[in-house]
């Protein structure tokens, strides 16, 4: 399941931006974006990989917000992008280092709690079945 899709990013930050910044006209270059968000989303795992295990079942927002963010600053390619696009993208990823560090949660398991076990094999303590005394005249 993706972090965001297209409309994410149109009820974000509008047709017109996002026209300009795929395809440098007036519609979006559908291709364009979905490479970006796809990109945002490969960095987003690149942090979450430290801490849950993927795929997420049922992202939190805050992963979609992320997305955004981070798929925006990369369809920066051609021209440098304005400080303030810079700045939101350094603050995404300073909350991934968080998220990955566990200093943030996303409310889900993790992939280092560990779960109880169901069934499977089982040790116990038995007492010895071998011993020297019980081995004496085997090495004849």
């Amino acid at each position: 399941m993706p972090y965001c899709v297209k409309q994410d990013m149109i009820d974000r930050f509008g047709t017109t931006e996002l026209a300009e910044l795929t395809a440098n006209s007036t519609t979006i270059d559908d291709t364009v974006l979905a490479r970006a968000m796809s990109g945002a989303e490969a960095e987003i795992n690149g942090y979450l990989l430290a801490k849950y295990s993927l795929p997420l079942a049922s992202p939190p927002d805050i992963l979609k917000e992320l997305n955004c963010d981070i798929a925006r600053y990369k369809l920066y390619r051609k021209v440098p992008a304005p400080e303030r696009i810079k700045d939101t993208y350094d603050e995404a990823v300073k909350t991934l280092e968080k998220i990955s560090k566990g200093v943030i949660s996303l409310g889900i398991t993790s992939a280092q709690t560990p779960v109880a076990p169901v069934g499977g094999p089982q040790i116990e303590n038995t007492d010895r079945v071998f011993d020297r005394a019980g081995l004496s005249g085997w090495d004849e």
